[in-house]
C-alpha cells in the first residue's frame, strides 16, 4: 500500500528479501523480493499490478492519475527535485 488509494501487488516470487515483514517501510530501489516461477512457467518471471481504489488499472494509460498530497519532508524533497529539474533545463 502506497497510500489510502494506491497499492501495488507482486506475484510469482521465489522469496522475500531477508528481514522484510508485512508493514515494513521500503525505499525506492530497495530489493524487496526475488522472482520465481510457478505452475507450468517456462522461466522466471514477475507478475506486477497497480490498484487504484482497489481496482486494477493499466499504469501506462495516460488518464491514470492519482492525487498525492505532500507535506513536511516529502514536500521539501519534491521542491528540491523540481528545482534541480529547472536547473538542468537551462542552457
Amino acid at each position: 500500500s502506497h497510500n489510502a488509494r494506491v497499492a501495488t501487488a507482486y506475484a510469482h516470487l521465489s522469496k522475500f528479501a531477508p528481514g522484510l515483514r508485512p508493514g515494513s517501510r521500503v525505499q525506492n530501489g530497495q530489493v524487496i523480493a526475488y522472482i520465481g516461477a510457478s505452475g507450468l512457467a517456462t522461466g522466471n518471471h514477475l507478475y506486477y499490478e497497480v490498484l487504484v481504489d482497489k481496482k486494477q488499472v493499466d499504469p501506462l494509460r495516460p488518464d491514470v492519475m492519482v492525487q498525492v498530497n505532500l507535506d513536511g519532508s516529502s514536500l521539501d524533497r519534491f521542491r528540491t527535485y523540481v528545482a534541480q529539474l529547472g536547473q538542468a533545463e537551462r542552457p
